[in-house]
């Protein structure tokens, strides 16, 4: 007995030296063992000395709230599926401070949607003259990139791409036939009257070669004629027929 009640006194002692005892905490003491004055109080006591006392407070389960304290934030969000609000430029995520989905901003500058979106191109355009062959062909473009969590276009911009034709062998400046040339011929075998022919001549061409206008010897033909007129034909009902003018036979034959 004498034991006990100096542990009650050293309880007492330690309780009024570090703890500041008073009775806030009377609702931990049952019957049997009664808060004391405030001056001998010992109810704020912890560890075994204050279980002995039964003055130690109930464990606090940390997985649930206090009452009358709001939840854990964390809880809000359990079981919360925000995937619906996932795009190529946003992510669904729950805040935790309402339980609600968000869509966060993803992948910012990203391409997304039509990536590039461009019209068609315009006609090639060469340089001046009949032989270049190299040229360039224009259209207007637009990038779609993520921007603050939405599939943006860009401004327009302009893209260029080259583009080629065939020029080799086409006329770039004037032909100048010289001579001599040959005799006139190609005449029509149906009609003896014809009058217009063709002959050879040397003479000099500027055509395109490899994109530039060069002049190159040639043999070129050009047009001839003969006279037919009055010159016979065949017969006609018995009577001879002689040339015309234009290369025509239906003129009587004069006779000389």
């Amino acid at each position: 007995m004498e034991s006990m009640n100096k542990l009650v006194i050293a309880s007492m002692v330690v309780c009024s030296l570090a703890f500041g005892c008073s009775r806030e905490n009377s609702a931990y003491c049952d019957e049997s063992t009664p808060c004391q004055d405030e001056v001998y109080s010992y109810c704020d006591l912890t560890g075994a000395l204050g279980a002995m006392n039964g003055c130690v407070k109930p464990p606090v389960d940390a997985s649930s709230p206090p009452d009358g304290a709001p939840p854990d934030a964390a809880d809000l969000c359990a079981g919360v599926d925000c995937s619906a609000l996932d795009s190529e430029c946003t992510r669904g995520a729950c805040d935790p401070s309402t339980g609600q989905c968000t869509a966060e901003p993803l992948e910012e500058g990203a391409a997304c949607g039509a990536e590039l979106e461009c019209g068609d191109y315009s006609e090639c355009e060469f340089p001046p003259g009949v032989c270049p062959t190299q040229g360039s062909m224009t259209r207007t473009c637009r990038q779609y990139t993520c921007q603050a969590g939405v599939c943006a276009a860009g401004a327009p911009y302009t893209e260029s791409a080259t583009c080629a034709r065939e020029t080799d062998g086409l006329s770039c400046g004037t032909t100048e036939i010289g001579g001599p040339c040959s005799e006139c011929g190609g005449f029509s075998e149906e009609n003896i009257c014809d009058e217009t022919g063709t002959q050879s001549c040397p003479c000099t061409r500027q055509v395109c070669a490899a994109g530039s206008c060069t002049v190159v010897n040639s043999t070129c033909s050009q047009s001839c004629t003969r006279q037919m007129d009055g010159f016979p034909c065949g017969l006609v009902n018995g009577k001879q027929r002689c040339c015309a003018p234009q290369g025509i036979c239906t003129a009587p034959c004069i006779d000389p």
